[in-house]
């Protein structure tokens, strides 16, 4: 009874604090909700990305969530991308569809994307994924990570106290849940 009320009291501080918690309809956990569609955004001011990798230079850009993925607790992306090296001076272009979960930098209060994982790979319109080794996956997604998991794709500093009260992260249908727990 003294767990719930603590609950309770904080949940509704937060609340008066905020404005911005909300209740997770599947959990009943308290969360500060994030649309896909803010992500979407922020994402999208954030790219064209440009590095150099081993291989040339890889130019990451028009990120697009999509929404949820298939997997459980996993965003749906799509990035044009752009490799070029000695041998293409001009590039190649293609497009990529991404899962990837997202970590929380309780420091720093932003999102990261992490561990994509690539589903689809396109080359100048033309499918690969069915080609894609094992092996050859692997060493995109390593490639693919260097580069997207260091671009913060949502800050929750304007959300005060609740950031740091983030205990895990929900991902479903058309909105991320932070769930906020001690």
């Amino acid at each position: 009874m003294r767990k719930m009320r603590f609950g309770f009291t904080l949940a509704l501080v937060l609340t008066f604090l905020t404005g911005c918690v909300g209740v997770d309809p599947k959990t009943g956990a308290y969360s500060v909700i994030v649309p896909m569609k803010t992500i979407d955004t922020k994402m999208q001011k954030e790219f064209p990305i440009e590095r150099k990798i081993q291989y040339g230079k890889l130019g990451l850009s028009n990120p697009s969530v999509i929404g949820s993925a298939t997997q459980k607790e996993k965003l749906a992306i799509k990035v044009d991308f752009k490799v070029s090296n000695f041998l293409f001076p001009a590039g190649i272009k293609g497009g990529i569809n991404l899962t990837s979960g997202i970590r929380y930098d309780s420091k720093t209060k932003d999102l990261f994307l992490d561990n994509p994982m690539l589903e689809e790979l396109t080359l100048e319109n033309a499918s690969f994924s069915k080609i894609v080794t094992p092996s050859m996956r692997k060493e995109i997604e390593k490639i693919i990570a260097e580069v997207v998991t260091h671009y913060p794709i949502y800050n929750l500093e304007d959300k005060g106290m609740a950031a740091g009260f983030v205990k895990n992260i929900t991902i479903r249908e058309n909105d991320v849940y932070l769930n906020l727990g001690l």
